[in-house]
């Protein structure tokens, strides 16, 4: 009888073990489960967190202010002079801060002789670009001069025509192109790669200079 009871106490010790090994099984998967969900879950907030720029630039108003005013030349009395006045204005209607950003203005001419020919006068270079949310920005202002004479008879040099803003992120990558006219924006790629002073036609082919009048 005694054997028997001995018997059935190390069968209940083994039982109760047994639900205690598999009790704290379960508790530590539970808790591994929790942890593995938990880091999911802050993995998932970070990248949800993690600011998305091209909706940010939806926020930005980005306005470049170029004025090219004509005025009667102090050299010749047939000649027209411009001289061109850029900055760069940013307003940041985003939630987040708008930090490293850079870029350039490309002030465009045109030839006074033909249509298919321009000049790229000024190349206006942007950096450390920082816009607070809720805040604006505002370049310090670029100049150029030039003169050209659209006279019927001795028509040379080109007139303002127009700018290409080209506007990049931290990374450098191209998050803005903005043309004045349109067609700036087309070939926007081409215009980067000429250098200031130089001519191009109206697909970006980069022209020789030409001394004609």
């Amino acid at each position: 009888m005694k054997k028997n009871w001995s018997k059935s106490i190390r069968l209940n010790m083994v039982i109760l073990l047994s639900v205690l090994m598999f009790t704290e099984t379960g508790i530590i998967s539970a808790a591994t489960a929790k942890n593995e969900n938990k880091g999911k879950d802050e993995e998932k907030t970070e990248k949800k967190a993690e600011p998305d720029m091209k909706e940010i630039v939806k926020r930005l108003k980005v306005n470049p202010i170029v004025q090219a005013p004509t005025s009667r030349s102090s050299t010749y009395y047939d000649n027209r002079s411009q001289t061109i006045k850029c900055r760069l204005n940013i307003a940041n209607e985003a939630r987040e801060d708008v930090d490293g950003l850079s870029g350039e203005i490309y002030i465009i001419g045109k030839s006074v002789s033909t249509s298919k020919e321009f000049k790229l006068f000024k190349i206006v270079t942007l950096s450390d670009i920082s816009v607070p949310k809720g805040k604006k920005y505002a370049s310090e202002e670029k100049t150029c001069r030039i003169e050209y004479d659209s006279n019927n008879f001795f028509k040379y040099g080109h007139k303002y025509e127009g700018y290409l803003l080209v506007l990049k992120d931290s990374s450098g990558e191209i998050i803005m192109k903005k043309g004045i006219p349109g067609k700036f924006e087309r070939i926007a790629d081409k215009i980067a790669e000429i250098e200031e002073g130089n001519l191009f036609d109206d697909k970006g082919t980069p022209l020789e200079s030409s001394n004609r009048y």
